[in-house]
């Protein structure tokens, strides 16, 4: 009996030092949960109309019609990253083109849904085509590519450059500064990111119909989104 008793004294003490062991935790955690939400937006700063050729107001956006011409805008569109908190993506896209009831410019009285023209990837009758780049001065028409042209309802997003098969509205050289360099916080995204604060320039370049039926002005609603960097 006396053995059976230190026995059971002796489990007893062990299983106390066990217990008190798995009680004790160095190091022990606590949590601190968050979940940041941001506001999204884009701005189109002021002025922000393109044009193609020189002088006062309209003279500046009349060009020819016709084979073979091929014009880089003169004047940049100025995008903005207004959002709070957010590291942002752009999609780029032509929402609408609409044409002027008048070849007079202070005649206009309406702009309209275009019914004739249609944009492509090459110029025909009534066909043009419009490229962009967000480029940090005015590009060359040898900083455009195929993947920089803009079609009406399809977005288009601005991306890395790492090679010629997923870029999209970013100039062609590498070496005159024309493009703008990803931070570096954010150079592992394929797509270009901006942050809160940034401004970046959109250029254009522009192959008029071969053929119009009219020389009324016509305008192209340029749509950018933002959408975060995921």
């Amino acid at each position: 009996m006396r053995k059976m008793l230190s026995i059971i004294l002796a489990a007893g003490i062990i299983f106390g030092l066990t217990a008190t062991a798995m009680a004790v935790q160095n190091p022990d955690y606590g949590y601190v949960i968050v979940r940041c939400t941001v506001t999204l937006s884009v701005d189109v700063e002021d002025n922000a109309t393109a044009y193609f050729s020189t002088g006062n107001e309209p003279e500046r956006y009349v060009i020819s019609a016709g084979l073979g011409l091929d014009y880089v805008s003169t004047s940049s569109i100025t995008v903005k990253n207004d959002s709070v908190g957010a590291l942002c993506i752009w999609n780029v896209q032509v929402s609408a083109i609409q044409r002027a009831n008048s070849n007079i410019w202070e005649s206009i009285t309406a702009w309209n849904t275009e019914p004739y023209w249609t944009l492509g990837t090459s110029p025909d009758v009534e066909q043009a085509v419009l490229y962009a780049v967000f480029c940090s001065s005015r590009p060359s028409t040898g900083e455009f590519e195929s993947n920089d042209i803009l079609s009406v309802g399809s977005d288009k997003t601005w991306k890395h450059k790492s090679s010629a098969s997923d870029v999209d509205l970013d100039p062609t050289s590498t070496t005159y500064g024309f493009q703008y360099p990803q931070n570096t916080r954010t150079s592992g995204y394929s797509n270009k990111v901006t942050a809160p604060g940034d401004r970046r320039a959109l250029w254009f370049r522009f192959l008029p119909p071969t053929a119009v039926r009219d020389d009324n002005f016509r305008r192209f609603i340029i749509q950018i989104t933002a959408a975060l960097a995921e």
